[in-house]
């Protein structure tokens, strides 16, 4: 652009001329004395003719390169002058609407014509479809820019523009270029090649997620399996992270779900944890794949790596927002579970009389004797938001008479607190055993995350517990253990005799005096059976021997 405006003729050039100066001189006195026609058609000739020998000593392509040069941006130009003109013929149309009917008469508002200085009426003719198109192409409207399916593809091209600025024109009409191929594919092999060949392009990432390659690749699983070459689609997938793991990256969630899935049914058990490590170094917010991935790799026989990937993506959802708090709380249940599963000591045979136990305790439940079957078979993995059950099946194999005392405590709270969460009430029967049960020979405290969680868990609690009205009035056994936690904390944390013991023992006796004008005859029955299990409930809460 410089080098063209350097070479270009200047105004300074033309006034610099003394002969095309003195010509023109002349010519304003010959027009202003009236002279005849001829005259002036004669000096007007020399002028032009001095003025055509100074073009020639100058560059006269400047708007030659000033063309080529705009050509380059002609395309993005089009692409936004575009944008203006739907609107601009919406708020014509819109605008007209104020002031005549569709017969064309002229609509009376009343109150507008009585000020002067009120708005005027603008008789503006609404753009009919077989008018001339606005733009100059000279086609009719309806043929250009009021075609629907042209409006549409405009706003296609308006929407991928602001969404992909970093990509042109061009590169728009190759991704409709490679979309019409990969639907034309006929098989695995057609479109196995054409993934291959747009890998090859080497684009930047942004170019693969607007073709949606991801959706290809692992959609193409059933081609693959059509032609009978299921494995064909898992080479494809190491042949993409190993040649292009920018692409691999892209939906990295979906193609490792895919892989643990074939790996494990291949029983290659190396490649499963090196496919899980993938995830667990780059976590990904796609909360349905990880859950899925957690359930299989946990019902797998790889519990380690289920408990990585949950505690590895607990921070990732927790703070992207990417799930419902209902998610985010299964999600914490399965951190805290896996933490615990690790130091659970298991028998490979499991004893039918468990079993039995369990079935006994689902109908006692009215739980639905065609799902049980089904029921006990996904908690033998690990507690969801029927926690309560799966605990009380993993009694039978826990060898520990301190975690014994835990489960069952736990078993009690859940069975009656349906609407707490299940690892909220986990970790803070968990953080006061920590400071009760000093002779554990697994130290749990030693899990930095699950310690965390823990603490946050009792301090939220402890909260709702001391801002009246108190959070489990009538939840019979689920209050009884949440108030011996909270006597627990307050004892073992040097407490007992401060302001917050007293603020603390407060709601604790408002709530046991609750408990015992408003039970049924039933719930106290529950809370007796409670206190088989615990064993030392009454003597370790000494609120409940009588009235503070």
């Amino acid at each position: 652009m410089s080098e063209t405006r350097d070479r270009s003729i200047d105004l300074s050039d033309v006034e610099a001329d003394p002969e095309l100066v003195d010509l023109w001189e002349r010519f304003v006195e010959e027009y202003e004395d009236g002279s005849s026609y001829e005259e002036i058609h004669q000096m007007l000739g020399k002028i032009n003719g001095r003025l055509q020998d100074l073009f020639n000593d100058h560059d006269t392509d400047v708007c030659r390169d000033m063309w080529e040069y705009a050509s380059t941006l002609r395309d993005a130009v089009r692409f936004f002058a575009a944008e203006k003109r739907p609107i601009q013929y919406e708020c014509r149309n819109c605008g007209s609407l104020f002031f005549y009917d569709d017969d064309g008469r002229s609509i009376h508002i009343e109150g507008l014509g009585e000020s002067e200085n009120g708005p005027k009426k603008r008789h503006r003719r609404k753009i009919g479809r077989n008018d001339p198109c606005p733009c100059g192409s000279g086609k009719k409207f309806k043929k250009c820019c009021g075609d629907p399916v042209k409006q549409a593809e405009r706003e296609e091209k308006m929407e991928w523009a602001r969404r992909s600025p970093q990509l042109n024109v061009s590169d728009y009409e190759e991704i409709k270029e490679w979309e019409g191929k990969i639907s034309a594919a006929e098989n695995a092999d057609e479109l196995r090649a054409i993934i291959e060949g747009v890998c090859e392009e080497e684009k930047p990432p942004v170019f693969y997620r607007e073709l949606g390659i991801g959706g290809v690749i692992y959609e193409s699983e059933a081609e693959f399996i059509e032609d009978g070459d299921r494995e064909g689609y898992y080479d494809l997938l190491h042949s993409l992270k190993e040649e292009r793991p920018d692409v691999f990256k892209l939906d990295l969630a979906w193609y490792v779900r895919d892989l643990i899935h074939w790996h494990i049914l291949q029983g290659n058990h190396a490649r499963v944890e090196e496919a899980a490590n993938w995830l667990i170094g780059d976590p990904q917010e796609e909360p349905d794949l990880i859950f899925d991935l957690i359930d299989t790799l946990a019902m797998n026989g790889f519990p380690d790596l289920a408990r990585e990937i949950a505690v590895t993506h607990y921070p990732v959802f927790k703070e992207g927002d990417s799930m419902t708090p209902g998610g985010l709380e299964e999600l914490s249940t399965m951190c805290g579970y896996f933490s615990i599963a690790r130091f659970i000591e298991k028998d490979e045979t499991f004893l039918s009389e468990e079993f039995e136990r369990l079935e006994e305790k689902l109908y006692e439940l009215d739980f639905d004797p065609d799902k049980a079957p089904w029921f006990i078979d996904r908690i033998s993995t690990y507690p969801d938001q029927h926690g309560t059950w799966t605990i009380d099946y993993f009694w039978g194999e826990v060898h520990s008479e301190n975690l014994q005392r835990l489960f069952l405590d736990f078993v009690g709270y859940l069975s009656q607190e349906r609407g707490a969460n299940p690892v909220e009430a986990f970790a803070m029967r968990l953080f006061a055993e920590r400071y009760i049960h000093r002779e554990w020979t697994t130290d749990l405290g030693d899990d930095e995350f699950f310690h965390q969680l823990s603490r946050t868990s009792v301090e939220n609690h402890l909260e709702r517990l001391l801002n009246p009205p108190a959070a489990y009035p009538a939840r019979a056994y689920g209050t009884l253990c949440a108030l011996r936690l909270l006597y627990d904390f307050l004892e073992h944390e040097g407490l007992v005799g401060s302001n917050f013991h007293d603020q603390a023992m407060t709601i604790i006796t408002e709530n046991k005096r609750y408990l015992e004008r408003n039970l049924p005859e039933e719930e106290i029955e529950k809370c007796k059976f409670a206190e088989k299990w615990t064993g030392d409930l009454r003597a370790r809460i000494e609120f409940w021997k009588g009235d503070e």
